[in-house]
């Protein structure tokens, strides 16, 4: 018998190390990069927040680099090569993601004002 696991569609960057291996620095240049996605969790105006990356890009981007590891493709010479970014998210996201974003997000902010409230009292 095959155990099932779920993975949520979007996670911070703790899970990310944990179940992937790619730690801060990494997933930085990746996401710049334009080879993840990722969102930011923050209260208009708000220098901080957090920071939740796509799942199925962070999976999508280890695929193409093993199978470029497999076929040998994009590294001639022996040189390390840059995998391909990740296609960008479209304009507007799906309607069942924006639902999730914005619960996550409401979450978020009640989390925030709760715990500002502990320490405010």
């Amino acid at each position: 018998m095959q155990l099932k696991t779920t993975h949520p569609e979007w996670a911070d960057e703790k899970y990310v190390t944990r179940n992937y291996g790619i730690t801060h620095t990494p997933l930085f240049n990746l996401r710049k990069s334009g080879a993840i996605r990722s969102l930011a969790l923050r209260a208009e105006g708000a220098k901080y927040g957090k920071r939740l990356y796509y799942i199925p890009s962070i999976e999508g981007f280890l695929a193409r680099c093993e199978m470029r590891a497999q076929t040998g493709a994009g590294n001639e010479g022996g040189k390390p090569s840059t995998p391909p970014p990740c296609t960008p998210p479209a304009e507007s996201l799906p309607p069942e993601l924006e639902e999730q974003i914005e619960a996550l997000r409401s979450r978020y902010f009640e989390e925030q004002a709760a715990m500002l409230e502990e320490v405010e009292a």
